[in-house]
Formats: structure tokens, C-alpha cells, sequence
């Protein structure tokens, strides 16, 4: 039964519905050139807030494209609007400026925040919890705080990792019972971390799909599954395959080609 899922993560809780040639530094690394915006990781804070580079007027872009920047000015602007528009957190962005004359530049910078990353989750090989990223490297350690306060009974969530056991998430019901081959629930996490965003409440929004086998996985679907590992700059991933299953018109309105969220989590049981 295709149905909306609601359940509430942290204290805002979760809302869910358902179906049935430029120089410039390394992600991660020193920047290089001279455009800079002062800090490579930018935080939310209690309200939206705008950072300028140190560099003057010219063509800025930012790669991903879901990134609130002033194509004139490179004035970015912190915020978190979620529902994959624009500025997503735990996401690294490429920003790339063209002066009027000279040579272009190029840098990068972290939206605070975590993520979970497109995967293929296949129970048979023991595979079954969704761990997050924090700040757009698998190297650093989650922060203190809040990830899972008062979850809905069906989401079994690690409070203090955020880790998701998918597993035990279908055992408590995340889907009707029998599930339909194809099932989707789209969820928004919110949470808190004791970093430089003071705790102000951060959101990822998750598509959680059920296929019964990788056959039955939508082309389409693997498609923008790949499309949005592409947009994640910096960070090994788990390949996903081609998939030949018929392609699926009832999905996510928010899925795209062109923006990595949200990301497309599928669980095959068998």
C-alpha cells in the first residue's frame, strides 16, 4: 500500500510522503588560487546569512547547481531550504569564477551538515544499515548531538550516530505489510549537532525505495542514482549499476538529473 509515512526525528520530528580550463584546490584541501570565502565549511545559523568572496565582480558558478550564489557577485547565501532546492547541507560545492579579464579560479566549500549517500542496500549479503556522512568526508567523526529524539516506532535510528537500520526498519513496519514491489516513502531528517552551526536545527530529505530484486530496479531510477553520485564531489562511493527494470513515472516529484538530493536509498530484501 502506497501511503505517506510520518514520524518525528529529533524535535521537529520527520514529514514524510509516499508512493505506493581553471586552477584551484582539491576537495577537502587547501585552497589554491586566489578565490577564497574565508572558511571552507559554512554552518547554518539561527537565521540565513550571506558570504562574499574575496575576490571582485565577474561570472561565479557553483557545480552542483542547487547552490543560492550571485552569478555576478559570488555572494553566497547560508541557508537551508531542503526538498532538494537550493542549498543543501553536507554537500561540496566547486565554485568557480571567470574575471573580466584573466584567468579563471576556482575553490570549494562544505555546507555543514550530514548526508546519506545513493546506495543499493541488499539484506542477503548482511547489508543493512544506512550510516551518514558528516561534512562531505567520510573521515570525520560525527559531532555530538541530537539524531533520533522521539523516532516514530518504525525507524530504528542510532540518537547518537544517525545511523538507520534498514533491517529493522521494514520489521517495525516502515511499509504496509504486504509490501508492493516498488514501494516508496520520501522522509525529511532533521537534526542537531554540537558544531559551528550552535545547533540549529539541519534537515536531509531521503527517498527510501522497495524492490523485491535488482531486476525489478526502474533504468530510470539507477540512472539518477548515478547522475547524483557525480554531483558528489570528494568522497568514494559504492558503484551503482545499470538496472533494466521498466521505467517507473510515479516517483519523487523532487528527483532530478541535475541536484544530488534527495538521495535514493534502495532496499532489496532478498
Amino acid at each position: 500500500m502506497r501511503h505517506a509515512l510520518l514520524f518525528s526525528l529529533l524535535c521537529a520530528g520527520v514529514f514524510a510522503c509516499s508512493k505506493r580550463p581553471a586552477t584551484g584546490n582539491e576537495p577537502g584541501g587547501p585552497a589554491g588560487g586566489g578565490l577564497s570565502y574565508g572558511d571552507s565549511i559554512l554552518y547554518l545559523k539561527s537565521a540565513s546569512y550571506t558570504v562574499r568572496p574575496n575576490t571582485g565582480a565577474g561570472q561565479y558558478s557553483a557545480f552542483p547547481d542547487n547552490l543560492l550564489i550571485d552569478p555576478a557577485t559570488g555572494t553566497i547565501t547560508v541557508t537551508n531550504i531542503g526538498k532538494a532546492n537550493e542549498s543543501q547541507t553536507g554537500i561540496r560545492y566547486r565554485i568557480r569564477y571567470q574575471p573580466a579579464s584573466g584567468p579563471a579560479d576556482s575553490t570549494y566549500i562544505v555546507l555543514g551538515g550530514i548526508n546519506y549517500l545513493d546506495r543499493i542496500y541488499n539484506f542477503a549479503q548482511h547489508d543493512t544499515l544506512m550510516r551518514p556522512l558528516y561534512n562531505a568526508s567520510l573521515g570525520r567523526l560525527l559531532p555530538p548531538g541530537a539524531y533520533g529524539i522521539q523516532p516514530d516506532a518504525r525507524l530504528a535510528i542510532d540518537p547518537a550516530t544517525g545511523v538507520i537500520n534498514l533491517k529493522e526498519c521494514m520489521r517495525r513496519g516502515m511499509f504496509d505489510l504486504p509490501v508492493e514491489n516498488g514501494e516508496w516513502e520520501e522522509v525529511t531528517v532533521r537534526y542537531k549537532t554540537r558544531d559551528g552551526s550552535n545547533e540549529v536545527t539541519n534537515s536531509i530529505d531521503v527517498a527510501i525505495y522497495y524492490y523485491d530484486s535488482m531486476a525489478d530496479i526502474p533504468s530510470n531510477v539507477s540512472v539518477a542514482m548515478r547522475a547524483h553520485q557525480a554531483q558528489i564531489l570528494g568522497v568514494a562511493q559504492t558503484p551503482i549499476p545499470p538496472t533494466t527494470g521498466p521505467i517507473d513515472t510515479d516517483l519523487p516529484d523532487n528527483l532530478s538529473l541535475t541536484k544530488p538530493r534527495p538521495p535514493c536509498i534502495i532496499v532489496i530484501p532478498h
